[in-house]
């Protein structure tokens, strides 16, 4: 129920200009979660995993790209930020597809803005309920590499 920005960074290897292949990892951090529970004052939910994909037109500057990511993690609760007693935690699962847009700027250098949604299983809690790391989500990725020249 809450709004929250999540941080990360990843590695791939772009095949025939076309195929992504690789990993990545995000965390994100909420204080004062959606609890039911007064006591229940951080979250931390941290996973990764493969990232796959397809761009498309990778030489035109401005071009289309879909990607999922996919992979394992866990999360915690913890009762108040400075004691960092912990309260709960469990194992999970993320799938996080999501559509594209990406701008070449120089052979060596992407911009890209992406919308989706995630999907997280396994969330066993009696603080916070099944669905609430499922949500849309948005993406700014700035992509360092050698790309094909651009038009």
């Amino acid at each position: 129920g809450q709004f929250t920005v999540g941080a990360g960074g990843g590695g791939a290897a772009v095949f025939s200009n076309r195929f992504i292949f690789g990993g990545y990892g995000m965390g994100h951090y909420v204080n004062n979660p959606d609890s039911q529970d007064p006591g229940v004052e951080t979250l931390n939910l941290g996973y990764g995993g493969l990232w796959i994909g397809y761009i498309h037109n990778a030489e035109d500057i401005f071009h289309a790209a879909f990607s999922t990511k996919f992979g394992w993690g866990s999360y915690t609760i913890n009762e108040d930020l400075n004691s960092g007693i912990r309260i709960e935690g469990n194992n999970l699962f993320v799938l996080q597809p999501q559509v594209e847009g990406e701008v070449n700027i120089t052979h060596w250098f992407k911009l890209n803005f992406g919308i989706g949604y995630r999907w997280v299983t396994n969330v066993a809690s009696e603080y916070i309920s099944d669905n609430s790391f499922n949500s849309p989500s948005g993406s700014i990725t700035l992509m360092f590499g050698w790309f094909k020249p651009t038009n």
